[in-house]
């Protein structure tokens, strides 16, 4: 009874049921969650706003007799009773009189989720863009293994060959003269 429904919301996105409210599609992306390696699916929501000032404004017959008939049985509906919509979902009343939309979670029966490995491939080659230029990783290789073969100053090396000879060369001297007399004391 509602399929057109379904076809008027899987084209215009939104339906305006006259004096009830709005459904409308909310589209969820595929998701990646690395930690749990998987990529779950796209899909599709739809949400329900309650709205009793909304007007009709469609002008084909069809449409308007399918949103019509929709919002009769809405208005009419009792305490406890259900409206479904197929694959869309269900409207319900529950005690407390408030109109209340359910979607269907399985709209997407045929799309699994599914496991995600990263792959790494050592010898594939990609472009990089370095500073302004766009250069080949296995350019960036040749760079890198180039800057690992230059070595690195070693000027402290000859500061400490310095500091001991000076130090052997003060200690001789201190041995030679004696204490005493070190450094031009009398």
């Amino acid at each position: 009874m509602y399929n057109d429904l379904a076809e008027i919301l899987i084209a215009d996105k939104m339906i305006k049921v006259p004096g009830v409210g709005v459904l409308l599609v909310d589209n969820k992306p595929a998701i990646l969650s690395s930690v749990d390696k998987q990529v779950n699916p796209p899909h599709t929501k739809v949400n329900f706003i309650e709205d009793s000032s909304v007007e009709n404004e469609e002008a084909d017959n069809g449409r308007l007799k399918a949103k019509n008939a929709l919002a009769n049985d809405l208005s009419g509906m009792q305490a406890g009773e259900i409206i479904n919509l197929g694959h869309l979902g269900f409207f319900s009343k529950p005690e407390n009189g408030e109109l209340q939309f359910t979607h269907n979670t399985s709209e997407y029966p045929g799309l699994p989720t599914l496991s995600a490995i990263r792959v790494v491939r050592k010898d594939a080659v990609h472009n990089i863009t370095v500073g302004d230029k766009v250069k080949t990783s296995a350019e960036m290789g040749v760079f890198f293994e180039e800057a690992e073969g230059v070595q690195k100053s070693k000027w402290w090396v000859w500061a400490l060959v310095l500091a001991i000879i000076s130090i052997v060369l003060i200690a001789i001297y201190l041995f030679e003269t004696g204490y005493s007399n070190a450094f031009g004391l009398q």
